[in-house]
């Protein structure tokens, strides 16, 4: 699916679980339509916009392919890794995990990208993590260039 499709079909269910959990992070002044074309570039990049989709371990599950043997969806409230094929029980899930990195490192968007794909422990190591993250916001400059919202990004 190409990211464009992505955007069509998905973006509505992700505005509306942004705009739901968008309170736990306010604080760090993130865009909320920013944060919609993120995870929509996450959902691109992670499962190609396929809500079937399981990881080559079997452990990452659906759109935003989180990861059952690791135990984040069950952190979020998930009690069925099947209920994780669901799109919007996923694309919840997915969101309540990001946020909870944007506010784990306090609002650093490449910290909470990284760990979305590595794990909180591994986001620090950027040098493994760097294409993923450019990918991201690569993804997210081409989704939002109409809106005129860009990302730059910087790795130390």
């Amino acid at each position: 699916m190409l990211l464009k499709d992505v955007e069509k079909k998905y973006k509505s269910i992700v505005e509306k679980y942004v705009n739901k959990y968008y309170n736990q992070i306010e604080k760090y002044k993130i865009d909320k339509e920013s944060l919609v074309y993120i995870i929509l570039s996450i959902i691109h990049k992670e499962s190609s916009g396929n809500p079937n989709a399981l990881g080559d371990n079997g452990c990452s599950v659906g759109l935003m392919q989180l990861n059952w043997c690791a135990g984040t969806p069950q952190r979020f409230g998930v009690k069925n890794k099947n209920d994780l094929f669901n799109v919007e029980i996923n694309i919840e899930t997915g969101i309540k995990y990001l946020f909870y990195l944007i506010n784990y490192f306090n609002g650093n968007l490449v910290y909470a990208i990284s760990a979305y794909n590595a794990g909180e422990g591994k986001a620090l190591n950027l040098v493994n993590l760097q294409s993923y993250v450019k990918d991201i916001f690569d993804k997210f400059n081409k989704l939002s260039s109409e809106k005129k919202i860009y990302f730059s990004y910087q790795f130390s």
